[in-house]
């Protein structure tokens, strides 16, 4: 700036100085002075100095003290710490964007600021389970500060009222409510977890029937239909034991219901079809209430006059579709006889039907009765029926997904295979991240699932175990491709395969499964229908089969006392060997302690189904699961000598095969698993109970080391 003279000859920043000024400067001066203030003096300015003092979570980035002319500003550069907030300013001191700014400073001064520190608060927000509505919410879901101010508003669908807001569990739960208004506004100050919660206009028998303590309850709408006793709409209502029933199954389609024109293709939790979809015959996660409304699901019938057929013994099996039906439902009966019969090229190189429904009248399903039919993406299909097989879908390149729905009892609960109807349970219902072990036999024997997780959890890592050690003889990929439906993000499957092509790859399906599924159908709508062979084969074998055997209706409680417990471990205490077996290792010890099975044989296994083994744990990894491959439990004089060196060549070999060919991460070494004779029950791959608490701690040693180093 351009300096004006005054008429004294002085002049600061071209304002003259009178002699009142110069006086007062030097008293500032002489004060300044006197007091010890570390004043400066540039070109005829006094600067004092203003400093900031130290405040828990602030660092001064600028310099500290700063030196302003008076009357000027002090200002400061300063970072703040994530989550530090300062409490007060002093005097007319402004605070923005990291600069601290105090004006008109006529005093040397400190200036000493207060702090406190937010939190991190998890935030969630979410609809209730009963109930339709939409919530709306200024912040989504994750972790913000302390002092964060949320605001809900909640929107019922037409047919609903807003009910309030719960924490921590939707108000059918348990919830507690803590705001009626659907506007509500709250400032964050811990993790909260908010539901908003709506009800029907009428009142669902469910929200209001009393649960006795040991059951769950289904109550049946039938929901455009009627009940077929009264002939007039309404709704039954069956109680299950809830003592080993995690998720008790659907009632089967026995004409409880019935709607004109229509069939019946099973229940929804929403009546007009928009919740959850169950077969009849299916698995149902209850909540935490013990009961749930369940709505018919109505399938329009295909016009009749669309069928050509011809009759048999006085019953009709049709020949020809001429209808253009997207959704093909086969009629029971056309002009007053039963259809129990779709005869070859009923459907020839039909190209609109993308879903058909197979009901409980049919009883034979012919080759080719659907050939070439490109669209055809989805089947609903009975298990009344007795005779099909795969080539009944010729050239049907896109049938991907098998809804089977039950009209027959399960007969198969009260055996070995039956039980495999908990191992499903547990993997659909385990609380937080899930563990699940899928391999032959030598798991359901082999792991005590119990210690498994008490062992992950003391070395910090909590997870809900699932035992899916299933039949050695039937397709591992079947087991994973279900467990991938059901994983989620952080979930790990751990692979434990036994010395058989099916724990490798392949992929037919037998009639084991289907008696393993049996009392889960459900299953077999979370795979790809496409990966596998013989489906419809080996259920004409098995449905064959179960109609010639005496139906069993007993309970879970009956056949898991003993057997399988709710991890789906086989828990009967197995102590030293069976008396077959024992003959067995007595035979193998008299010619040397040299059994038969090779480790060699597995490479083989993987160089001609890897792939197809690979798709399923791609599934898994797909939805944010974790695959680490460990080895089966086996008997090691079972093995050939060749396979018993630990770290030999054939092991080595083996591993390497593993490293290099499956996707997942290898976490455990062959010779760990080839265990000694006397820990063993009664087969080379059944541990006793002792010899499935030592096999335990090696899987638990082998995953925590995995889940440490991934840290």
């Amino acid at each position: 700036m351009i300096q004006k003279k005054t008429a004294n000859g002085r002049s600061i920043n071209g304002k003259r100085i009178g002699g009142a000024m110069i006086l007062l400067t030097l008293v500032f001066l002489a004060v300044f002075l006197l007091s010890g203030c570390d004043v400066t003096i540039e070109e005829g300015e006094i600067r004092i100095p203003v400093m900031l003092s130290d405040a828990d979570g602030l660092t001064v980035t600028s310099e500290n003290p700063v030196y302003v002319p008076i009357g000027g500003d002090a200002v400061f550069t300063v970072e703040a710490e994530d989550g530090v907030v300062i409490d007060n300013l002093p005097e007319d001191a402004v605070y923005a964007d990291g600069t601290l700014k105090l004006p008109g400073v006529l005093f040397p001064k400190t200036l000493k600021l207060n702090t406190h520190r937010l939190t991190l608060c998890d935030f969630f927000a979410d609809v209730g389970i009963f109930g339709t509505g939409t919530l709306e919410a200024t912040h989504t879901q994750g972790t913000y500060w302390s002092e964060t101010e949320i605001t809900l508003n909640a929107i019922p669908e037409e047919g609903f009222y807003f009910t309030g807001y719960s924490i921590d569990k939707p108000a059918d739960m348990g919830g507690e409510i803590v705001a009626l208004e659907p506007s509500y506004s709250f400032v964050l100050s811990e993790n909260v977890k908010l539901y908003a919660n709506f009800a029907q206009s009428w009142i669902d028998p469910a929200t209001t029937v009393k649960v006795p303590k040991d059951k769950w309850v289904l109550i049946y709408h039938a929901n455009g239909g009627v009940l077929s006793e009264t002939g007039e709409d309404g709704t039954k209502t069956v109680e299950f034991s809830n003592t080993y029933y995690h998720c008790p199954n659907t009632i089967q389609d026995w004409d409880f219901f019935e709607r004109e024109g229509y069939l019946l293709y099973g229940y929804n939790t929403k009546a007009d079809g928009t919740g959850t979809y169950y077969a009849p015959g299916w698995n149902v996660v209850m909540p935490e209430r013990g009961a749930i409304s369940l709505f018919c699901m109505w399938a329009k019938i295909s016009d009749p006059k669309d069928f050509e057929y011809r009759v048999a013994d006085g019953i009709a099996i049709v020949t020809k579709y001429k209808g253009t039906d997207e959704f093909v439902v086969i009629p029971e009966t056309i002009d007053g006889y039963r259809v129990e019969g779709i005869m070859s090229r009923t459907f020839d190189v039909n190209t609109t039907m993308r879903k058909v429904m197979i009901g409980k009248s049919v009883r034979t399903v012919y080759d080719k009765a659907f050939n070439a039919c490109p669209a055809l993406e989805e089947l609903y299909f009975s298990d009344s029926v007795t005779t099909i097989t795969d080539a009944a879908f010729s050239n049907c390149g896109s049938l991907h997904k098998l809804y089977m729905m039950a009209v027959v009892t399960p007969h198969y609960g009260k055996s070995r295979n039956g039980t495999y109807a908990i191992k499903y349970e547990r993997l659909i219902t385990a609380p937080g991240k899930k563990l699940v072990i899928a391999s032959g036999s030598n798991s359901a024997y082999g792991i005590n699932s119990s210690l498994l997780e008490n062992n992950l959890e003391r070395g910090g890592h909590k997870y809900s175990v699932v035992n899916y050690g299933q039949n050695a003889g039937t397709a591992l990929t079947f087991y994973n491709e279900v467990i991938a439906y059901h994983i989620n993000e952080g979930d790990i499957l751990v692979l434990a395969p036994e010395v058989n092509k099916f724990q490798f790859g392949y992929s037919e399906i037998n009639t084991t499964l289907w008696q393993i599924f049996e009392g889960a159908y459900d299953a077999f709508s979370c795979v790809d229908i496409r990966q596998y062979t013989h489906i419809f084969t080996s259920f004409t074998t098995f449905n064959k089969a179960r109609n010639q055997t005496k139906q069993n209706l007993a309970a879970y409680e009956i056949y898991t006392t003993d057997t399988v417990n709710s991890y789906g471990d086989y828990s009967l205490q197995k102590t030293g060997y069976s008396k077959d077996y024992a003959n067995t290792v007595k035979s193998l010890l008299d010619k040397g302690g040299v059994g038969g099975t090779n480790y060699a044989s597995c490479t083989s296994h993987m160089n001609n189904y890897a792939d197809k083994l690979n798709r399923t744990l791609d599934l898994v990894a797909a939805k944010g699961g974790t695959v680490l491959i460990s080895f089966a439990a086996t008997n090691i004089i079972s093995l050939k000598a060749e396979s018993q060196i630990a770290g030999g060549e054939v092991q080595r070999a083996y591993e390497e095969m593993v490293d290099k060919t499956l996707h997942g991460t290898r976490i455990s070494v062959v010779s760990t698993y080839s265990m000694e004779t006397d820990l063993f029950f009664n087969s080379h791959n059944h541990l006793s109970t002792a010899g499935a608490a030592i096999r335990t701690g090696y899987i638990s040693d082998d995953i925590l080391a995995y889940l440490n180093k991934a840290e």
